[in-house]
């Protein structure tokens, strides 16, 4: 899956706010509930409290405990540490609410973003895992490490910036501001060592840049072994004791790089870590002395000594904290940077006007004008309005590449593919919305995969199953001649899948797919598209392969498909009458 670069200090920053945004947007009275209650509660905790304490012992000392001038600041301080109970119950109560919901949001850009991605494949046909067949390149693993690793840490990022960051930068103007009415060298040190630790949090991620990328790098190129060796499974079983030797051999050189990486990204991080224990330590130090001395001097009583020591000890351990989580920040921005790419919208490519393309494309059909990519370079096909068009030629000629083309499932290097009356692919152009969607209807990938769901779930997708659908769905395959082979299935149209189709055969595979777009088109959702359909007979027996060519010439005779392009390697196929097909091997008219 090609992903953009980010840098870690704009496209990352760009996209973590985007999501924040869109979440506030879809869930507007939690995020304002819980901003209310991080503005607050910190404040409350770090400086109120502190400053109550203090008066307490002022007025025990100044009064020697005689009387109750110390009621008043004890009813208060009981009063506010009920109330930060409180919001911190209420606090964990907002984050079993906003925790699943955050991770849906960041799973549903990062599979979205991976189900647009198209891949750039090696021009053979040859289908990717995960999705359909209809992406050559699919990265599964690092699909699925973004899915896993990405929500967790944008969730967990956001509880720390809305908890801690961002209250405890308001606490610290309130303590600044109490500690410059008391003493102007004891805010003036608290503003230069919070000063240092925040240029210090900054220059990390940036000084540690490339041994994070790297480590990330090596991590996904780890998980990327990890999910070629589950689908590779059986072949990797079948190895002898050298063969399967060598394939652990291979695995833990993948795993010895990650750990050179990781340990070099961490070296990097801890060498600035270092750097605040000092800053912390140096800190204190100066407090205990100035307040010492401003007792003694009779300049401050100690109560507010107390107050002041609490406030300043308790903000120097959040802001240790922080610093302790500079090692995870940084690792976990690598993360976020290698997957930003699925949590931001795809950029669109560079428009690059077609000089010599014709103002309006041939009339009467869909093809492609001077276009390459992949395996073809400057092919220009034409495939009329109600023919069937058979498309035959070596392995890797590109004649998937021309069915993925006309689908808009691969955007043209150069040229334009074309349909209906209108140009669509050119390098740079953006059809009408939803083209995407038409252009794709009648698609068929050559190794489809189906979802683990039931055989008319997967013919509906989209779609509840209604008995109205039901009876559509069999009426269109009992019409088309494809009942037939489907209703040996355990349970008919409620037979189980399985996990990619595992379930079925690889025929019954291709019936389903096939089943589903020719609902489509006869329901309309999809009518007028054309047929684009990768060897979709190859797991099929004579009988069942020539049944499915019929219900293809049905469906463009009736009119439900504008027209149908079919890539085989059978030679006992025929396609029907209506247009000119192109020649043996799409790079002919190169």
């Amino acid at each position: 899956m090609g992903e953009p670069q980010f840098s870690p200090r704009s496209g990352l920053v760009h996209t973590y706010g985007g999501l924040v945004l869109e979440f506030a947007g879809e869930h507007p009275v939690l995020a304002i509930t819980c901003a209310l209650i991080a503005l607050t509660l910190a404040p409350l905790q770090e400086v109120l409290l502190p400053h109550l304490y203090g008066r307490i012992v002022s007025a025990i000392s100044a009064k020697g405990g005689r009387g109750r001038p110390w009621l008043v600041p004890t009813v208060l301080t009981i009063a506010t540490l009920a109330g930060v109970q409180a919001m911190w119950l209420l606090r964990d109560v907002l984050d079993a609410h906003v925790q699943p919901r955050l991770d849906a949001l960041v799973r549903r850009h990062v599979l979205l973003s991976a189900l647009s991605a198209n891949g750039d494949g090696d021009g053979g046909g040859e289908a990717g895992r995960g999705e359909d067949g209809a992406g050559p390149d699919a990265r599964t693993g690092a699909v699925m490490s973004g899915l896993i690793r990405a929500p967790a840490i944008v969730t967990w990022w956001t509880h720390t910036l809305m908890d801690y960051v961002v209250p405890y930068a308001i606490t610290l103007a309130w303590v600044v501001y109490y500690l410059a009415r008391q003493d102007a060298v004891l805010a003036l040190s608290l503003v230069g060592v919070v000063g240092a630790l925040a240029v210090l949090i900054t220059f990390a991620p940036n000084k540690c840049w490339a041994p994070v990328e790297l480590r990330e790098t090596q991590l996904r190129a780890v998980h990327e072994m990890a999910d070629d060796s589950v689908v590779n499974r059986v072949a990797l079983a079948s190895l002898d004791g050298a063969g399967k030797a060598g394939e652990a051999a291979r695995r833990q050189t993948g795993e010895d790089s990650f750990r050179r990486a990781h340990v070099s990204a961490i070296h990097c991080v801890l060498k600035l870590k270092a750097v605040s224990i000092p800053l912390l330590s140096s800190f204190i130090a100066v407090v205990v002395w100035r307040g010492i001395a401003l007792v003694t001097s009779g300049r401050m009583d100690v109560g507010t000594f107390v107050a002041m020591f609490m406030m300043t000890t308790g903000l120097l351990g959040t802001l240790g904290w922080i610093v302790s989580l500079l090692r995870d920040s940084v690792m976990d921005l690598g993360t976020l940077s290698a997957a930003a790419g699925s949590m931001a919208p795809a950029p669109r490519p560079a428009v690059r006007a077609e000089a010599h393309r014709p103002a309006q494309p041939p009339a009467g059909g869909t093809g492609l004008w001077q276009a390459s990519a992949l395996a073809l370079r400057g092919s220009t096909l034409h495939f009329g309005d109600g023919s069937v068009s058979l498309l035959r030629g070596p392995v890797g000629s590109g004649k998937s590449t021309v069915l993925k083309l006309l689908a808009g499932l691969l955007t043209p290097e150069a040229g334009s593919a074309y349909g209906a009356g209108r140009w669509y692919g050119a390098a740079g152009e953006d059809g009408p919305e939803g083209e995407g969607a038409w252009r794709a209807a009648g698609y068929m990938p050559q190794q489809p995969t189906l979802l683990d769901r039931t055989v008319i779930e997967n013919v509906v997708l989209g779609q509840p199953v209604t008995p109205e659908l039901r009876a559509a769905v069999l009426g269109v395959a009992r019409r088309l001649g494809l009942w037939r082979f489907l209703e040996r299935l355990p349970a008919g149209l409620d037979s189980p899948a399985g996990k990619n189709g595992s379930r079925l055969s690889g025929g019954q595979r291709q019936l389903v797919w096939f089943l589903r777009i020719a609902s489509r088109l006869t329901m309309s959702s999809g009518r007028g598209a054309y047929l684009l359909l990768d060897e979709p007979t190859s797991a099929m027996d004579a009988d069942a392969a020539d049944a499915l060519m019929a219900a293809v010439r049905s469906l463009v005779a009736d009119g439900s498909a504008r027209g149908a392009v079919v890539v085989t390697h059978q030679p006992f196929l025929s396609g029907g009458a209506g247009g000119a097909g192109p020649p043996a091997d799409p790079r002919a008219k190169a």
